[in-house]
């Protein structure tokens, strides 16, 4: 029996396999933690240990939980990614990609999905995501262009 996958498309830069990321050098940090800590974000309270544990005084329940995760995402939405992050390989064994935002297309297994060719071919602007590699210092030699590909889960 094969493998299922799901086909995408996205235009953006194609990392090498062994490409550190700054949320990966950071001791396993979560992606989205990371850029909050870049962009500044200071909850109100820290419900939770480094370890994914409450922290002391906090339980189930909790309204400042909930608190807490609606200051991350309204933060988030004020402060969004300069690209969408693209696993081009499977979850196992990842390659990423970086997209620019809003460029990803998929297509979940079993659904087709029609494309309208008039997006591929609109001018996409690769600024925000061109200072954010050259700030992080990461390689992008083989610069932008549209990738399609698949993801196993």
């Amino acid at each position: 029996m094969g493998t299922s996958t799901n086909g995408q498309i996205a235009y953006g830069v194609l990392l090498e396999e062994d490409a550190i990321l700054p949320w990966e050098s950071d001791n396993g940090t979560d992606i989205d933690d990371w850029w909050l800590g870049e962009c500044g974000f200071i909850p109100k309270c820290q419900p939770f240990t480094e370890e994914g544990e409450y922290a002391e005084g906090f339980g189930d329940n909790d309204p400042r939980i909930k608190e807490y995760f609606k200051d991350r995402r309204e933060f988030l939405k004020s402060h969004p990614m300069p690209f969408d992050l693209v696993n081009v390989c499977s979850g196992e064994y990842p390659i990423y990609m970086l997209a620019v935002p809003n460029t990803l297309l998929l297509a979940n297994r079993g659904y087709p999905e029609k494309i309208d060719l008039n997006k591929l071919s609109q001018a996409i602007d690769t600024n925000e995501l061109t200072a954010f590699l050259n700030k992080y210092e990461i390689d992008f030699g083989a610069g932008f262009s549209w990738y399609l590909s698949s993801c196993s889960d």
